[in-house]
């Protein structure tokens, strides 16, 4: 392969002319002459410089790939599944955990006030039950002592006759053609 010659700085010409120059000074030579020229030839390149192909990304499970690589990939891919869903559990049960405990935490704040009002019904009660004592004791409100001289006894009522009850129903025996074969 031949290289064909490049020229790094083309000649010039110089176009400017300086009054009373004769054009025979050291300008006119350089004008006759061509400027110097580097010639670069082009480098051929060598096996170990050309670019290597590489493996495609998406071509990873090709038959070109040996059995263990491709086993190694499918547990890496199995493992990152499994990993995600376990990341999802854990956090799945801290969330249904914090859930419970806001819940549970809600419910016995509510106990406590449901026993908190009965501790005061119980205490209102008994206050009210000892008022209504201390107003029976006086005498102005028309409230007598009980005694046995006081009490009001009924006559019992003359005996009514009941109706007949209904007669049981015999339950029918069951003959031998009404019973199943079998199961």
């Amino acid at each position: 392969m031949a290289a064909s010659p490049r020229f790094l700085n083309p000649p010039r010409r110089d176009r400017s002319k300086r009054p009373g120059g004769t054009g025979t000074g050291r300008r006119s030579l350089r004008r006759s002459q061509p400027a110097p020229t580097k010639v670069i030839p082009l480098q051929q390149r060598s096996p170990q410089t050309q670019p290597r192909p590489t493996a495609r990304r998406g071509n990873l499970a090709s038959a070109r790939n040996p059995l263990l690589l491709r086993f190694i990939l499918f547990l890496q891919h199995s493992s990152s599944a499994i990993a995600f869903a376990l990341v999802g559990a854990v956090l799945l049960a801290y969330a249904s955990t914090v859930y419970i405990q806001q819940q549970w935490s809600e419910e016995y704040r509510k106990l406590e006030s449901l026993q908190r009002e009965v501790r005061n019904l119980t205490a209102a009660d008994a206050i009210f039950k000892d008022n209504l004592a201390q107003q029976a004791e006086q005498p102005d409100t028309g409230l007598v002592m009980p005694s046995p001289d006081n009490n009001i006894y009924l006559s019992p009522s003359s005996p009514q006759k009941t109706a007949n009850p209904p007669p049981k129903p015999t339950p029918k025996k069951a003959s031998a053609s009404n019973l199943p074969i079998g199961y």
